[in-house]
């Protein structure tokens, strides 16, 4: 990019996801300190302050309308019926968590599919020496659980982990150069430039691999609606699959015995150097050489692959064994925006 004129900085356009470390979504997040201060019996004002990602506030006002406040319920807190009273209504069931929701704990099974997560470029440091770029999956699971209807859960799951596509990017190795003959660089630009490594898919690489999470219940919305974090942690295997491995010069070497760099490969052909420092042939009158490697070598832990999860959720009671989980979030080793599960809970039905 060019100066700006008597200045030593450049300017020009960009977007504004250039800023987001999730690249085209900015993740929100927020935990804080909140006082409720009631107006009237459906009106109140809630003040808060405290972490709110991405970043701080010192105060926020929330206004909130309650609708139908005015009615007598049987919950705590609330004046128990009138004796004589007419009993609630059957209609009044829906209003009554309890009876759709039990509070007790139930085995159960589950099912679910993330139709796309993604590697964002600003993750580049998890995954050093490499800069992800372009890294898209999917991912399925299926399992077994133990929970209750709307509250806290936890199971264990097989998980697929599908990359689907994917681009890494790693510097070749990096020595001095020794052409002096002294072997130790006078100056900086005796630092031969080093090639330019690029990791690239063939065929969709799946690892399978086994994970355990846990629903922990944060608030709830009606009678069928339950807030909560999903937090998981597992392990799956990196497959032997093939991928494209290209290396780039410059800089270029006539042998590979030779310590003089080139800034052009020779025309009978040459060297470049990869990450490990091995020598890899250039076919004449190309300018990187191309091979393929396995997998394990887009793993930071070779044929090893954490899996992690940490994610917003809602579930959705559908009837009284049977639920549906959406979530997003952090889903390493990348994030989502949508994921969906079908849960089936034994039992609740009696």
């Amino acid at each position: 990019m060019p100066l700006v004129p008597g200045t030593r900085y450049g300017i020009t356009d960009s977007v504004l996801y250039d800023i987001s470390p999730t690249d085209k979504f900015w993740m929100l997040l927020r935990g804080q300190l909140a006082a409720d201060f009631l107006v009237a019996s459906s009106l109140k004002l809630r003040v808060a302050g405290g972490f709110n990602y991405p970043g701080m506030q010192a105060i926020g006002i929330d206004g909130i309308y309650l609708f139908r406040t005015g009615r007598v319920g049987t919950g705590p807190g609330q004046a128990p019926t009138a004796p004589g009273a007419a009993p609630a209504a059957a209609g009044q069931i829906a209003d009554q968590p309890q009876v759709l929701a039990p509070r007790r704990s139930y085995w159960g099974v589950l099912g679910g599919f993330t139709p796309k997560w993604w590697t964002p470029e600003s993750w580049g440091p998890i995954f050093e020496p490499d800069d992800p770029e372009n890294v898209e999956g999917q991912e399925f699971r299926v399992g077994i659980t133990r929970g209750r209807p709307l509250g806290y859960e936890f199971g264990v799951s097989f998980v697929m982990k599908t990359l689907s596509d994917f681009t890494f990017v790693r510097q070749g190795f990096q020595f001095a150069n020794t052409a002096s003959g002294a072997g130790i660089p006078s100056a900086l630009f005796d630092i031969v430039q080093s090639s330019v490594i690029t990791l690239t898919r063939i065929d969709p690489v799946r690892a399978p691999g086994v994970d355990f999470h846990s629903f922990v219940p944060i608030g709830r919305i009606g009678s069928r609606i339950q807030l909560g974090g999903l937090l998981g942690a597992g392990i799956a295997r990196v497959p032997d699959t093939a991928i494209r491995k290209r290396i780039q010069g410059p800089s270029y070497f006539a042998s590979p015995t030779s310590f003089q760099p080139l800034a052009t490969p020779p025309a009978n052909g040459g060297f470049v150097v990869d990450e490990d420092g091995n020598a890899i042939p250039v076919p004449p009158g190309q300018t990187a050489a191309e091979l393929l490697v396995s997998a394990t070598e887009i793993s930071p832990l070779e044929s090893i692959l954490i899996l992690a999860r940490g994610q917003i959720a809602a579930d959705v009671l559908m009837a009284r064994p049977f639920k549906l989980r959406f979530s997003a979030g952090f889903n390493y080793p990348g994030a989502q925006v949508f994921g969906i599960e079908a849960i089936y809970l034994f039992g609740t039905g009696r």
